[in-house]
């Protein structure tokens, strides 16, 4: 049988302002989510004039159109967000790729490293804390900020959801 082919052309325009600033987000949850609840949460993260649109693509998947770059920004660092006690990781979609075909895989978390004595807390210690639980992609290893001395470092791990958790941590 011969396969068929169809060539496909883009909208002219009209949807280049809801795919310009576009995340695709997963709650990670073992049931379906409430797409309402979902909604209203999604809506209460950003301010209202920064959502031009939220589409569930299939079930626990979400597409949000934000309207500025700040927001768009806002999703992708500051995640994974939560949602009715499930986390949802924000990814940003290339506008080739089909949305079913990301990978959301695995998950960046940031972590806080505690109870080291102060001259342990490097970043190289840290660092080797953090390899430990996953692939490290950044560190904030600022103890002092704003004259106020923290106790602790910072680390965003990225985590495979395939693979359980390091025990004693």
């Amino acid at each position: 049988m011969d396969e068929l082919e169809i060539s496909l052309e883009g909208r002219d325009g009209g949807c280049s302002n809801l795919t310009r600033f576009m995340v695709v987000g997963k709650i990670h949850a073992k049931k379906i989510l409430n797409r309402k609840g979902i909604f209203n949460i999604l809506k209460g993260i950003w301010s209202g004039d920064d959502i031009l649109c939220i589409r569930e693509v299939e079930g626990n998947i979400y597409a949000i159109s934000l309207a500025r770059e700040r927001s768009y920004r806002k999703a992708l660092a500051e995640g994974p967000w939560s949602v009715i006690g499930c986390s949802i990781q924000f990814l940003r979609w290339d506008k080739v790729d089909s949305i079913s075909k990301m990978d959301f895989s695995s998950i960046q978390y940031w972590i806080q490293v505690h109870n080291l004595p102060m001259e342990w807390l490097s970043k190289k210690n840290v660092e080797i804390i953090g390899s430990r639980l996953g692939k490290v992609v950044e560190i904030d290893d600022d103890l002092v900020r704003n004259g106020i001395c923290r106790s602790f470092l910072r680390l965003r791990v990225e985590l495979d959801l395939g693979r359980h958790l390091v025990e004693g941590f």
